[in-house]
C-alpha cells in the first residue's frame, strides 16, 4: 500500500481518488482492499481463490464501494461489462507462468 500512497499525484493524474475506480488483482482476503477504499471511490478486487474471496466479503461486506469477484486467473471476463478502472493494482501475488506446448 505504501507504493500507492508515495505516488498519488502520479496515479490519480488531477482526479479527485473518491471518483476513482481501482482495480486490485490478486485481492486475497482483502487486506490492501480494505485500505485502498478508505482512499479511493471504488475497488473491484479479483482472486483466483474462491476461499479467499469469500474471507474477503466476509471481512470487508460492509463497505458499499468494494466490489469482490473470483476470476479464471487468465483474462479479467469476470468483470462487468463496460467496467473501466483508473489504474490496476497488484502487490504480493503467485503468479504462475504457463507456457504453450
Amino acid at each position: 500500500m505504501e507504493e500507492v500512497l508515495t505516488d498519488m499525484t502520479n496515479i490519480c493524474q488531477g482526479i479527485w481518488p473518491r471518483r476513482m475506480k481501482v482495480l486490485e488483482i490478486g485481492c486475497g482476503a482483502g487486506r490492501v482492499t480494505r485500505a485502498l477504499a478508505d482512499l479511493f471511490g471504488q475497488v473491484h478486487g479479483i482472486d483466483v481463490s474462491g476461499e479467499m474471496v469469500r474471507q474477503a466479503r466476509q471481512a470487508l461486506g460492509g463497505l458499499p464501494n468494494v466490489f469482490l469477484y473470483q476470476n479464471n486467473g487468465k483474462d479479467l471476463s469476470v468483470l462487468p461489462p463496460a467496467r473501466s478502472s483508473n489504474f490496476a493494482f497488484s502487490s504480493i501475488v503467485f503468479k504462475a507462468h504457463s507456457s504453450a506446448r
